[in-house]
C-alpha cells in the first residue's frame, strides 16, 4: 500500500520481504509503530482493486457510518465532501493517483482529526464501520489483511484521548 509516488508500504514486521530495507516511524505519544517498506513489485492495492472498488469501499463505509449514531455525529449533515476526501486519500495511500496530495496537501491525519475527541471507543466504532465495509467487498486475504492492518494502525494513531491512570 503506497503512501506516495515512491510506493512505501505500511506493513507489519511479519510481512517484510527478506532483503528489503525497513524504515520504522514510532509515534511516541500513542505507542504506534508504522513499518514502512519500499514495494519490491509493482503490485499495489490500487492495481488490484482499481478506483471502482475503492469508491465502493468508501460508499459502504459511509453507509455504516450512517447507522452508527456516535460516529455519525462527528460529521456534517452533508457527507459528500467527506466521502470525496476519503476516496482521494485511499487512492493515494493504496498506490493510486496523488489527487489527495494535489488538492489537500500532506495528509497530516492526526492534526486534521484533533478537533474531535477520539478515544478507544470511537476508534473501535470507526474500525467496525471500515471492517464491515471491507467484508462487503469480499476482498481476497492477500489484499484484505494488509488493508486491515493499515486501517488498524492509522486508527490507533488518531486516538487523542486516553483514560487517566486513576480512572
Amino acid at each position: 500500500m503506497a503512501t506516495c509516488a515512491s510506493r512505501w508500504l505500511f506493513l507489519c514486521p511479519e510481512d517484510r520481504t527478506p532483503g528489503t530495507t525497513q524504515l520504522v516511524h514510532f509515534f511516541a505519544r500513542t505507542g504506534v509503530f508504522l513499518y514502512l517498506y519500499p514495494m519490491s513489485a509493482p503490485l499495489s492495492v490500487y492495481s488490484v482493486l482499481g478506483e471502482e472498488k475503492i469508491q465502493q469501499l468508501v460508499d459502504y463505509f459511509y453507509e455504516e457510518v450512517e447507522g452508527t449514531p456516535e460516529l455519525r455525529k462527528l460529521y456534517p449533515k452533508d457527507l459528500e465532501p467527506a466521502r470525496q476526501r476519503l476516496f482521494w486519500f485511499l487512492l493515494h495511500v493504496f498506490g493510486g493517483p496523488p489527487t489527495y496530495l494535489e488538492k489537500r496537501g500532506h495528509p497530516m491525519l492526526r492534526r486534521r482529526h484533533f478537533q474531535w475527541v477520539i478515544d478507544a471507543a470511537m476508534r473501535d466504532r470507526w474500525l467496525g464501520c471500515m471492517g464491515k465495509a471491507m467484508k462487503r467487498l469480499s476482498l481476497p486475504p492477500e489484499i484484505q489483511d494488509p488493508m486491515a492492518r493499515y486501517f488498524d494502525n492509522a486508527a490507533h494513531h488518531l486516538v487523542n484521548r486516553h483514560p487517566t491512570e486513576n480512572g
